[in-house]
């Protein structure tokens, strides 16, 4: 499970849904949407963002013309790749991120150490925790 630190910035509530924005220690904002959320949380705590190494789509470009609430410019560490699965280590900011992406993916779209991907993230596919290790 891939960890980003990150702050609470506003907590939107409408009925029993959530949408919490959020900033990194490089100001890098994200967006979770949750139908629940921890009745102690408010802006300006420090918190953990949880995310599935299945749960991130990688990009060669930008993705403003996509439905996706988040994104995260990234360079490539490395590439493990298996016989049907690739596993692809990225650095963001000062963290590492494990993506699961299939063999073909990372063969078609020529993934190298260094290069710069971008990582899309639903808002929803975010978990927060307000334990921060």
């Amino acid at each position: 499970m891939n960890r980003i630190v990150a702050k609470v910035a506003t907590i939107t509530a409408k009925d029993s849904l959530h949408l919490v924005e959020c900033h990194t220690q490089a100001n890098t904002q994200l967006y979770i949407l949750t139908l629940e959320l921890p009745h102690t949380l408010t802006q300006g705590d420090t918190i953990s963002l949880y995310i599935k190494a299945t749960a991130i789509t990688l990009s060669l470009e930008s993705s403003t013309h996509l439905s996706f609430a988040n994104e995260l410019t990234t360079t490539v560490e490395g590439i493990e790749k298996g016989d049907i699965v690739s596993m692809v280590t990225l650095r963001f900011e000062k963290q590492l991120l494990e993506v699961m992406v299939l063999r073909r993916i990372c063969d078609t779209l020529a993934i190298k150490t260094g290069d710069t991907l971008y990582a899309l993230l639903h808002a929803s596919d975010i978990s927060i925790s307000q334990e921060v290790v």
